[in-house]
Formats: C-alpha cells, structure tokens, sequence
C-alpha cells in the first residue's frame, strides 16, 4: 500500500488548532491568513488580541479534547507579557509548539525566551509534520 495518499480527515475528529495571541490586530490577522494559505485544510486557526482570552481559549481546547499544535505569541501583550503567557500555554498544552513574535532588539533582551523557536523554525515543525 505504499504511495497511497493518507486518508482525508473525518468530520468527527478533531483537527490541530493553531492559536495566534498579538495585540496588534493587523499582526494577528495577517498570519492567520498566511498560515491558512499554507496549512488551512489541516488545522483549526484562531487568534485572538489579549493573553488572558488566549489562556481561556486554550483551556476551551484542552477540557474538549481538542488537540493545540502551535501557540503563537506577541511579547508585548496588554495584559502580561508574550514569555509569561507562553510558559502558561506550555502548562496547558505541552505538546505544541510555540513561537513568540517580536523584533531581533525584543528576542535578545527577553531572557525568558530560552530557547526561543522562531516563525520559519516553526513553519518547517508543520510542514514536517504534514508530510507523515
């Protein structure tokens, strides 16, 4: 049976969600449409503009049973910062990815980011794991 293309998702089984958290709604919205043209048939995309509605919506996700494959994260958040709302994804979800967004100058004073993935790392994580 080798070659044969894996089966189409059924409707009942949950797909992978990827959760985008920024403040910047332009920012959010854009790489939501960016990961949908690239992933979109095999994930469930959401985004939203504060870390306290990301936490919620992952804890939504964690009591149905919906798996999270990538958290995606601002490090300038309103409510706390991007690292202390990725370490508490991380408890939420430990088995998804996690990406925090910010500028090189952001990346290297944010001490709490180590090891920090960055976008294209993850990117490269699905597209991986597409392909099995």
């Amino acid at each position: 049976m080798a070659g044969l293309a894996p089966p189409e998702m059924a409707p009942d089984e949950h797909q992978p969600c990827i959760v985008v958290v920024d403040a910047d709604p332009g920012v959010a919205t854009g790489l939501i449409q960016e990961l949908q043209d690239g992933f979109g048939r095999g994930y469930k995309f959401l985004a939203t503009l504060s870390a306290r509605s990301g936490l919620c919506i992952l804890e939504r996700l964690g009591a149905v049973g919906e798996p999270v494959a990538l958290v995606i994260a601002g490090l300038q958040l309103p409510d706390m910062t991007g690292p202390e709302f990725l370490s508490r994804a991380r408890n939420l979800h430990p088995l998804a990815k996690w990406v925090a967004l910010g500028s090189p100058r952001e990346m290297i004073s944010s001490a709490a980011l180590h090891p920090a993935l960055t976008l294209a790392r993850a990117i490269a994580h699905l597209k991986a794991a597409a392909a099995i």
